[in-house]
């Protein structure tokens, strides 16, 4: 069964075209103005290096339009891969530090009653989170 809701932000795995350092490479090639718009915006994300070519990233539309312009821009290409309903229904495998870094504070920006519920329909009242019950607490 797929979930279907409307969040504002999305949660991706960036699977990285090349390694960091010819990452660092490029960027380094990069005019100063662009090297400063896009540290500028990396540090306006939730965003974490999972691994030399994986990162998650939590990105709206704006945000996601964003990121591919300056990829673009730096040469770098990137394989966006939504997993919003894996980190919403505890089905995202990776790092511990990722899932603190970043899904815990996504999830706790973003979760409402309705997908909670959701959550429960798809994999039962078992499968709650305690962030998942603070949520239904809060409403009650």
């Amino acid at each position: 069964m797929v979930m279907k809701f409307d969040l504002y932000s999305r949660l991706y795995l960036a699977h990285h075209q090349f390694s960091s350092d010819i990452e660092n490479e490029l960027f380094d090639n990069c005019s100063p103005i662009l090297q400063t718009q896009i540290i500028k915006f990396s540090k306006s994300l939730l965003i974490f290096e999972i691994h030399d070519k994986l990162t998650i990233v939590a990105l709206d539309d704006r945000e996601r339009n964003q990121f591919e312009k300056f990829s673009e821009m730096v040469g770098v290409a990137y394989d966006l891969v939504d997993v919003t309903e894996k980190a919403v229904l505890g089905n995202l495998r990776i790092s511990r530090l990722a899932i603190k870094k970043v899904v815990k504070p996504y999830l706790e920006k973003n979760l409402t009653v309705d997908i909670v519920l959701d959550k429960i329909n798809i994999k039962g009242i078992d499968s709650l989170s305690s962030l998942d019950r603070s949520i239904l607490e809060s409403v009650s």
